[in-house]
């Protein structure tokens, strides 16, 4: 899925973003609003393929 757009159901709500890769530590790293952010849990909810 690297360089998918896709979003994220969170506990506290959903985001969405591009996904770069999965670090060391299983977290995966998702580009969104110009940071790099590491999400260690969560649901993938939708990835455009397009």
């Amino acid at each position: 899925m690297t360089g998918k757009q896709v979003t994220l159901q969170l506990g506290h709500g959903s985001m969405s973003g591009i996904v770069q890769d999965i670090d060391d530590q299983g977290c995966l790293l998702l580009a969104s609003d110009g940071k790099i952010l590491h999400i260690n849990s969560g649901e993938v909810t939708k990835v455009n393929f397009a």
